[in-house]
């Protein structure tokens, strides 16, 4: 999700929806099969490890 280190051209990269794209679709098929009461993500946008950081952490954390 990170802009440092995603180099997508294609509907997974580039604009921050772009780049959340695939955790979302990930998360939406998981509720749809379990429920939403059960699942839950955790984004660490702060974190650089190696060398992967974001030019805007706080907007990847909204």
């Amino acid at each position: 999700m990170k802009d440092q280190v995603n180099d997508r051209t294609d509907q997974y990269g580039g604009s921050l929806e772009n780049r959340c794209r695939f955790a979302l679709e990930v998360v939406e098929a998981v509720v749809n099969e379990i429920g939403a009461e059960r699942v839950g993500m955790r984004l660490s946008p702060y974190a650089d490890y190696m060398e992967a950081g974001d030019s805007n952490p706080e907007a990847l954390g909204l």
